[in-house]
C-alpha cells in the first residue's frame, strides 16, 4: 500500500541515465546525498531541506571508473568521519561483481579501495547493504556463485580497509536460480543488528536474522519465515 508515500522532490539529473539502484546517505550535519551512476561513473547530489530540492555535490565521484557501464547498484554509508561506497556492476557474462570505495571529504570525492570483489574473492557479491557500527563498517550481501548460495556480513575497520581480506559470516541461505536476492540490515539503538534476507521457501519468503555480537554470529527469530506467500 502507498497511501501514507508522497513525492517530496524531484532530482533533475545533470546526465540522462537509466537508474538501476541509486543511493542514498544521510550525514552527520543533516544533510542528504545521493548518489546515480553515470555509465561507469557516479554523480552526487545534495539536499539540505530533507529532500525538497536538491544541487549538484560532485561530478564523476570515483577516482577509478567501474569495470563497465552496467551499474545494477549503489549502497553509500558514514561512519567515523568516512564514507564507503560499494557499487555492484555486472561483469558481462551475467555474474555480477563490487567495487569498493572510500571517502573522507564526506562523500565528495572517493578513492578505489577494491577493482573487483568477485576476481578477488570467486564470490558473486550482490544485493549488498551497510551498517555503520561505531566507526567500522559492516556490510552484507547474497553470493550467488557458491555451490549453495548464502548471504555473508563483513566487516571493516574503515572505509579504506580492503573488504575482501575480511572474513566472510554466513548469516542465512541464499537464494537460488528461480529467485531474485534481496538483503537489508540495520542496527537497533541497543547495538543489536538485525537482517531481513530473501531466501529460496517460497517467492516471497524473507527471513529474519539477528546478531548481538556486530556481525560474527547470526540466530534464527522465533518465526524462520515471517512473511510467506
Amino acid at each position: 500500500r502507498s497511501a501514507g508515500w508522497s513525492t517530496v522532490g524531484t532530482i533533475t539529473l545533470d546526465s540522462a541515465e537509466a537508474q538501476k539502484g541509486p543511493a542514498l546517505l544521510q550525514l552527520p550535519s543533516g544533510r542528504v546525498l545521493a548518489y546515480v551512476a553515470v555509465a561507469d561513473q557516479v554523480d552526487a547530489y545534495f539536499s539540505d531541506d530533507d529532500g525538497a530540492t536538491w544541487e549538484a555535490y560532485s561530478h564523476r565521484v570515483l577516482d577509478v571508473a567501474v569495470g563497465n557501464s552496467d551499474i545494477r547498484q549503489i549502497k553509500a554509508e558514514y561512519s567515523g568521519g568516512e564514507v564507503l561506497l560499494l557499487v555492484q556492476w555486472n561483469t558481462g557474462g551475467g555474474a555480477e561483481s563490487c567495487a569498493q570505495y572510500a571517502s573522507d571529504d564526506l562523500g565528495g570525492r572517493f578513492t578505489q579501495i577494491v577493482s573487483d570483489w568477485a576476481t578477488d574473492t570467486s564470490e558473486n557479491p550482490e544485493a549488498l547493504d551497510i551498517v555503520p557500527l561505531d566507526g567500522e563498517f559492516l556490510v552484507v550481501y547474497h553470493d550467488g556463485d557458491a555451490g549453495t548460495p548464502k548471504y555473508y556480513a563483513r566487516r571493516i575497520a574503515s572505509a579504506y580497509t580492503n573488504i575482501t581480506n575480511a572474513t566472510a559470516k554466513e548469516i542465512a541461505a541464499g537464494a537460488g536460480s528461480a529467485f531474485v536476492p534481496g538483503c537489508t540490515a540495520w542496527r537497533d539503538d541497543s547495538g543489536i543488528v538485525y537482517s531481513y534476507c530473501h531466501t529460496t521457501g517460497t517467492s516471497r519468503d524473507l527471513t529474519p536474522r539477528r546478531s548481538d555480537d556486530g556481525g560474527d554470529t547470526w540466530s534464527d527469530f522465533s518465526e524462520t519465515a515471517f512473511f510467506s506467500g
